[in-house]
């Protein structure tokens, strides 16, 4: 008596949060296309034939890329929020498909052995708000103690200032957790200025903050 699953398995992989440039993106294309006759490529704006075609973009980075690949069987999505590979009734050669893109990714990744960019972002914000919760104490603890700092209302100083730079630290991981897709080559690259502006740009506001609380604690203790 023969057997079969009236469902067809599917293998899900995540690749979590990564930092993806147009050699990365060629690579996968040619592991896609060792598995599958034909592989469809489509950004959030055009269709192209080849990833190589991305060199024609005047923009550096594109928000989304979609290879799709036996009849849609096939699928490898790549967004700000995500990435995952989808096959639905993986062949012995899909699955060694899968487990190389899942290496090119790994060697990509932002965030060490984390692959959602949900935990990336949780650690960035659990990280802020220690360091916020750090700095809090050492400023009750420099200026004198618990009940010097009730008397002179230094918790509600700190706590004023500490979810501004909570809030400015979460969104510089969340920035951070998100992919980035690159249509430019590693060798392309623009300069480490210039590619990390924004994140440059926040670290100085979070700095802002943390002098000015340093400062107004200063004045509260004299």
């Amino acid at each position: 008596m023969a057997v079969r699953e009236l469902e067809p398995r599917t293998l899900n992989v995540f690749l979590g949060s990564m930092r993806l440039w147009r050699d990365d993106l060629e690579q996968i294309e040619s592991v896609m296309q060792e598995a599958a006759a034909e592989v469809f490529i489509l950004t959030d704006k055009y269709q192209i034939d080849k990833v190589a075609d991305l060199a024609q973009l005047k923009e550096p980075r594109i928000k989304s890329l979609h290879f799709v690949a036996e009849g849609g069987r096939v699928q490898l999505v790549i967004k700000g929020s995500g990435a995952y590979l989808q096959v639905l009734d993986p062949n012995l050669q899909e699955r060694g498909m899968a487990a190389e893109i899942t290496q090119i990714a790994n060697r990509c990744r932002k965030f060490g052995g984390v692959r959602t960019m949900r935990s990336s972002a949780s650690i960035a914000v659990v990280t802020g708000v220690l360091s916020v919760a750090a700095i809090a104490m050492t400023v009750v603890a420099v200026a004198g103690g618990v009940d010097y700092a009730r008397q002179n209302d230094l918790p509600s100083a700190v706590a004023w200032l500490a979810i501004p730079s909570s809030l400015a630290t979460a969104s510089l991981g969340y920035l951070y957790a998100r992919n980035t897709i690159n249509t430019r080559t590693r060798a392309e690259a623009p300069p480490w200025m210039k590619r990390n502006a924004d994140a440059l740009v926040t670290n100085a506001i979070v700095s802002a903050i943390f002098l000015f609380l340093g400062i107004w604690i200063g004045k509260l203790t004299n």
